[in-house]
Formats: structure tokens, sequence, C-alpha cells
């Protein structure tokens, strides 16, 4: 899988108009090893770094990585990003209904983990299926609750999954096997749980930053076997790995941006909706921050292409301060 991840790589355009000031910096400062063993068509060494990705710096901006291991942070500091991954646990209970949601005005505060964060990772897990758990791959760290790893990520990804399976049988109710593409996937963990939330899916696309796409391909490749993954320059397979300027040969019935647009350069995201205007044959589902930072503002991107109908818009139940 290493040395397919190595080929992809030296296929890949040397630059990307999707970097943006952000990511540029963002990749210089903390994806030098990676790019080291890239380059060097070091394949053993690839291996190494990436089965402990989840504990390194490579993961910087898409993952927690090594923010929080025992060295990097106090022990009250990690305290509370585990009262955090708590209450995202609670949250997600709570969306699906397998708890009550607190109301403040009539009492009974805090009861959600009476019973204990394994007890209501059951009651998750009953409703949603053997999905639940963040796989043993890349290194992942998080609490166990019972066999169920819950890692900073996972329960927001299993919301956002749970949100877009939702929209497309709601609004696409007669497509029986949809074809996905999303902008920007991270190391792949939106695309993991939405595949295990709905096998149906015929094709997932991501289309990213070469870089990140390497991520992906380790990731996705040990979650679903390597030959279930197809990289840039290769036949296609089921879950397709491109660079961004292959994103205008392609079309599909769901696109999903989740939490990058904003980081974009505006010119950019206007570049993907004038495309998605023309190839896609369904549903946007978009997941942002509206934070006054003078990034991309999305709904007003969208506005400005012209070629959208808002369907609904409404706060995230897990991150506060997120849009969908």
């Amino acid at each position: 899988l290493c040395l397919r991840l190595i080929a992809a790589w030296e296929k890949a355009p040397p630059g990307d108009s999707a970097d943006g000031l952000i990511w540029s910096s963002n990749i210089r400062k903390h994806y030098g090893p990676l790019k080291a063993m890239l380059d060097s068509r070091d394949a053993d060494g690839l291996a190494t770094l990436l089965c402990g990705m989840f504990r390194s710096s490579c993961v910087h901006g898409i993952a927690h990585g090594d923010l929080y291991r025992a060295g990097n942070t106090t022990s009250l500091a990690r305290r509370v990003w585990q009262l955090k991954l708590l209450g995202d646990v609670v949250s997600l209970g709570e969306y699906i209904g397998v708890i009550r949601v607190e109301n403040p005005e009539q009492g009974g505060i805090g009861l959600a983990l009476s019973n204990g964060v394994t007890a209501l990772t059951k009651r998750i897990e009953e409703r949603l299926g053997p999905v639940v758990s963040f796989p043993a791959v890349g290194g992942p760290y998080g609490i166990y609750a019972g066999d169920c790893l819950i890692t900073m990520e996972s329960p927001e990804y299993i919301y956002v999954a749970l949100r877009i399976r939702e929209a497309v049988r709601l609004h696409l109710p007669e497509l029986a096997n949809p074809d996905v593409l999303e902008i920007g996937g991270g190391f792949g963990g939106l695309a993991y749980y939405l595949l295990g939330l709905m096998p149906e899916i015929r094709v997932y696309t991501i289309v990213d930053l070469p870089i990140i796409s390497v991520l992906q391909g380790y990731f996705l490749g040990r979650c679903f076997g390597a030959d279930t993954v197809s990289l840039l320059g290769e036949p296609c397979a089921r879950i397709r790995l491109l660079p961004t300027d292959a994103i205008e040969q392609q079309s599909c019935n769901v696109l999903i941006n989740e939490n990058s647009m904003p980081e974009m350069p505006p010119e950019t995201v206007l570049g993907y909706l004038r495309w998605a205007a023309r190839a896609v044959g369904g549903i946007f589902y978009s997941y942002q921050q509206e934070a006054w930072t003078g990034q991309v503002l999305v709904r007003s991107a969208i506005k400005d292409i012209g070629s959208f109908r808002r369907l609904s818009r409404n706060q995230s139940w897990v991150r506060r301060g997120y849009i969908e």
C-alpha cells in the first residue's frame, strides 16, 4: 500500500490551486517528516510513520494528533478535553434519541452519564449498529467505552454521516446507489463512517491536496482493504482519491464539504461551486463554521453562484458554532 501511495504522490500535480495560505503554512510547519518519506521513496519509513499517524504532527489540522499526548499537555488540560469528548458522546446520544435532551429549566442535569459512558455508548451502538468504534488504524487514542474506542473526532463524524444519510433519504428517495464526492476529506474519517452507515453508496470520491490523499489512502486502505481504494493513475475502485484539479472530470449525486471551504481562497470556493452547479445531480451538504474571522462565508459564496436552493439550515447538535 505504501509503495502505491508513493507512486501516486509522484504523479500528483506539483502545485495546488486549492492550497491557500492556511494550508500551505500548515503543511510546511507540520508535514515535513511525511513529505521526506514520500520524496525519498522510503516505503518502510512511510509505513512506520503512518501506522502511528494519529499520535504525530502529520495530521495537524485534520485530527488532534500529538496535541494531547502525555508530556504535551498538563493533566488538567487533558481532563478538560476528556470532558468535552464525553459531552460530544452525550450530544450524539441526544440527537439519535437514545437519551432525553436535558432542559435546564426543568432540572435533572448531568443524568445522561449516570450509568457511565459505556452504558450510553452501548445504547448508541444498539441504534446504529457496529459502526461506532473507531478502527485500530494509525495509532488512534481516546476513551474506551467497553470495547468501543471513541476518539476526539469520531462523535462529530458519526453525527455528520447520519445527517447526510437522512438528507439523501429525504431529498433523493428514489436514488438507490448514490455517487458521493467529498471536497477535502481530512484523513478519511467521514468517509469511513458514511460508508459504514450507507453501504448502498456506489462510489465515494475524495478530492484533496496530494499529501492529505496519502493519509486518506493509508487510513481507508487499511480500514476497507487496499483493493477497495484507487489512487491517482490507478483503475477506478469504489473509493477514489484524486487531486483537486481532477474534479472537473467528476460528477456525483451527493456533494459534501465539512469544515474546509472557509479555509480556502475565495476564488477556489467559487470554482468548486460553479463546478457543482453543473455536475451535481442532487444535493450539496455543507457543514461549516461562520465565525467572524475574515474567512470565506460559504452561504454567501453559494448565493453569489445563484444555482442552488437551500433545503435546510440547522445548528450542529454536536459542535457549537457549526452550521449545516
